[in-house]
């Protein structure tokens, strides 16, 4: 711990100071720590359940995300494989800000790391305990599950073939929430199919039935192209089942993360096309020249340069926005609210407006996005980057201590399966986009053992 506060604050102290433009020094040595931090921390067995050394957990899944999109870019600029001048978006790429997003990404990272360290470890639970009567809560949740398919399949699937394809814009806030909710569900039953395959139940004809179905849906989100809500389910659904159910060796993980970043390739290449169906995404596989410049120059690298932007955007104004854009996702929790209180003429309600603003004008068609740096940057600077990503790595050490904890108990695994697909993929998205989904798991949770004075048996 204590050389992680020496690093914080060394990249802290050097943000402030470090030059314009993309320096090698910077790029390399950054990228050096990046990877001996990494190794340091996840060499260390990790078990959450029954003792299974998992190679899939959170901090590897969120290191891989996390370099792809802060690192990777200025290394493969630095050995002459991709020009981060160049984009096929953007006119102006602000590589003259590339030291700071780097000096601002290790304190993510660094802030990231400390958080999970400033939490023990909890030695697991392996006595047998009695198990919760969750039966209930389980057929609930798979009905619920089969009527939002059917409401999205028959009243909004058209309109985001035809159009959306990211799952936080598909329509009316009527059709967005229910696309929100149904792969809220989704998710639950995938979550709670792992949960019974760990906990030694057995499988009933509707939990099996209603996986069949989830695996339908993610189908569906390959044809639409919402390739991110595909890999949180890839994640909850693979992750989960190496972790609580085999294990898999360090080739397997490298396998499946290759395997991955060429699918998510694939998939915004095939998004590039008219058609939206499976022979989209066969053509595009076959096309590997015009994947590969879409990894290089699509939006990862997009990602990449929103962070750059943000930097900007401060440097010129030289005003954080004080927590407004936390105080508005976190108002997305409840339903209806946000639209009620935030002012629809407001150019700024999140920090991907302010990124499309500085970097395609105010009127901008579509939008840049954000990330988890920038998000936290711009709501409160520097501060807000260590303060933020901390929270995320306590949290993170929060959930896999409740598992490790509470043995036999399905609540504790399906969160922390929610958490582990959402968190991974969280460098690529705002601090608040878990938020939602964790709450509302939370209070389902929370509501059902009330309710049906849930107790162990």
């Amino acid at each position: 711990m204590v050389i992680l506060l020496i690093l914080l604050t060394v990249n802290f102290v050097t943000f402030y100071f470090v030059g314009y433009g993309v320096s090698e020094y910077i790029v390399y040595s950054s990228s050096i720590m990046f990877g001996l931090l990494f190794i340091a921390f996840a060499k260390n067995r990790f078990t959450v359940f029954k003792a299974i050394d998992t190679k899939i957990n959170v901090l590897v899944l969120f290191t891989i995300f996390y370099f792809i999109l802060f690192y990777l870019p200025y290394l493969t600029y630095s050995f002459g494989l991709s020009d981060i001048y160049y984009s096929p978006f953007f006119s102006h790429t602000f590589v003259e800000h590339s030291n700071k997003a780097i000096i601002l990404s290790n304190i993510g990272y660094l802030s990231f790391l400390l958080g999970r360290e400033i939490l023990p470890n909890k030695s697991e639970n392996l006595s047998p305990e009695k198990q919760r009567d969750y039966s209930f809560f389980v057929t609930s949740v798979i009905y619920i599950f089969f009527s939002l398919i059917l409401i999205n399949l028959l009243a909004t699937l058209p309109k985001m073939i035809q159009g959306a394809y990211s799952g936080s814009d598909v329509g009316s806030s009527t059709e967005n929430g229910l696309y929100f909710l149904l792969n809220h569900f989704s998710l639950s039953v995938a979550a709670i199919f792992i949960a019974k395959k760990a906990l030694g139940h057995k499988i009933s004809t509707l939990l099996m039935i209603s996986i069949l179905v989830v695996l339908f849906w993610c189908m569906v989100l390959l044809v639409l192209g919402d390739r991110n809500t595909f890999f949180i389910h890839g994640i909850v659904l693979l992750g989960g089942y190496f972790t609580f159910c085999r294990r898999i060796s360090y080739v397997g993980v490298a396998a499946t993360v290759f395997v991955g970043i060429a699918l998510y390739g694939v998939i915004e290449q095939s998004r590039k096309l008219e058609e939206r169906s499976f022979s989209s995404i066969a053509s595009s596989i076959s096309d590997s020249e015009d994947s590969k410049s879409s990894f290089f120059e699509g939006s990862l690298n997009n990602t990449t340069i929103s962070l750059r932007a943000s930097i900007s955007y401060l440097e010129k104004t030289d005003e954080s926005f004080q927590g407004k854009f936390k105080a508005i996702g976190l108002l997305g929790v409840i339903p209806l609210v946000r639209g009620m209180i935030v002012d629809p003429n407001d150019p700024f309600t999140n920090s991907a407006e302010v990124n499309t603003t500085e970097i395609l004008g105010a009127n901008a068609t579509w939008s840049v996005g954000t990330n988890i740096v920038s998000d936290s940057y711009l709501d409160f600077g520097v501060y807000g980057v260590v303060i933020l990503l901390f929270i995320v790595g306590l949290f993170t050490k929060f959930v896999e201590n409740g598992v490790r904890q509470n043995h036999g108990d399905l609540q504790y695994i399906v969160i922390y399966l929610f958490s582990l697909g959402l968190i991974s993929e969280l460098p690529r998205y705002a601090f608040s986009f878990p938020i939602r989904n964790l709450v509302w798991l939370f209070l389902l949770f929370f509501i059902y053992k009330k309710l049906f004075k849930v107790t162990r048996k």
